[in-house]
């Protein structure tokens, strides 16, 4: 079958990215662009690029496998290992069909010899289900991070208003807001054999249908996936980690300030008689035990600061695409055509690159910051040596 649009350039994922409203996008390319940079270096950037964001999304798929591991084998007690398994989750698809979509990208792959037409299935098998994937891992950063800040905000209700339950029907909504929409943006392409005039092949392609409809399709949920929510999430978690910030510098200076045993000595808590035994969680003859306030706090507080290296991270790594949409926004031309063709795929190239390694680097954070998961992993690998017990 021969396909009718091979020579036609195919659709980006992003409906913005391919405006042609602009009276300084270049019609049938005819407009000199505007070039940042030497041409040479321009080929140098997007050849290594697609290797490097190939090595990176490896690491993510072993570094999530081992988070997702390590997440189960503590138990999901709390609302906060529910959500960073999510995350892990999340992390896992994006880097995984990130390695796919990077191996149909890469400048070699022609030579390859495959019978595939790797454009078009690029945006169909692998760059428009990561990119949604990442919109996933953002949404569920930033409830990460609000439930954090409620904890500061209520402590004494928020274990009332974030509950186990609500937080997995939060996952699953988050996953189905951001995924759900995909399925209608694959039926706007049909994946077949077709012959390409250019190549003169016939090769498994993904071919766009164009049409009114499939275009307001497309229009309307990269506006809100696309575009919406990753400034949405970004803006909130920002807000949120700052809030954090101040609120753990706060601390810390109180507890300088207030250092003698009256404010931070033990108190007693009395446990918790299992059903039909007479077994308690206790360490003396009464069934109590006693546990140290500054432990309690420093566990929180532990937390707290965990979160708010994952949320700085994830604020790093998606700043890029945050200024692509402000340049698109201020800069007229900043477009895939536009006259500023060179600078638009600069950026977005870069936002590739760094939205990846947010997927990547939580198992360093996770290890570096948790003492429990810094000891499950090293009792996976052998090291069964523990530190001491009782922290996060």
């Amino acid at each position: 079958m021969e396909n009718t649009n091979a020579n036609k350039d195919p659709p980006t994922y992003v409906a913005w990215l391919n405006d042609t409203s602009s009276s300084d996008l270049i019609p049938n390319m005819s407009v000199v662009m505007v070039q940042f940079i030497s041409q040479q270096a321009y080929d140098s950037f997007f050849f290594v690029t697609p290797i490097l964001n190939e090595g990176i999304c490896m690491i993510g798929v072993v570094t999530n496998i081992i988070n997702i591991i390590v997440f189960v084998k503590l138990g999901l007690r709390e609302t906060t290992s529910i959500s960073m398994l999510s995350l892990a989750v999340s992390d896992l698809l994006s880097a995984a069909f990130g390695l796919w979509s990077n191996l149909l990208y890469l400048p070699q792959f022609p030579s390859f010899g495959l019978p595939l037409r790797s454009d078009e299935m690029f945006v169909v098998t692998g760059g428009t289900t990561r990119q949604f994937l990442a919109r996933t891992s953002a949404l569920i950063t930033t409830f990460i991070t609000a439930e954090r800040c409620l904890c500061v905000m209520l402590p004494l209700k928020v274990k009332t208003l974030v509950t186990r339950t609500r937080t997995i029907v939060a996952m699953v909504t988050i996953f189905t807001i951001t995924l759900g929409p995909s399925l209608m943006v694959y039926g706007n392409y049909r994946i077949g054999w077709y012959y390409y005039a250019d190549v003169n092949r016939t090769l498994l392609g993904a071919p766009y249908v164009d049409g009114e409809v499939n275009n307001i399709v497309d229009r309307v949920i990269f506006s809100v996936i696309g575009t919406f929510l990753p400034q949405f999430s970004f803006v909130l978690t920002c807000v949120c980690t700052v809030y954090l910030v101040i609120h753990l510098r706060r601390a810390s200076k109180f507890r300088k300030s207030h250092t003698s045993a009256t404010d931070f000595g033990r108190e007693t808590i009395m446990p918790q008689v299992r059903a039909g035994t007479r077994e308690v969680d206790g360490h003396d003859a009464t069934g109590a035990y006693s546990i140290s306030k500054t432990e309690m706090i420093s566990r929180e507080d532990r937390v707290a600061k965990t979160v708010v290296v994952v949320a700085a991270a994830f604020i790093v790594c998606f700043f890029p695409g945050s200024v692509a949409f402000l340049l698109y926004i201020a800069l007229p031309g900043f477009t895939l055509y536009g006259v500023y063709n060179q600078l638009f795929l600069l950026v977005f190239s870069v936002s590739f690159l760094t939205e990846p390694i947010n997927s990547s680097i939580n198992l360093l954070i996770y290890y570096s910051m948790g003492t429990n998961f810094r000891n499950q992993v090293k009792l996976m690998f052998g090291r069964v040596k523990k530190d001491s017990p009782g922290k996060v």
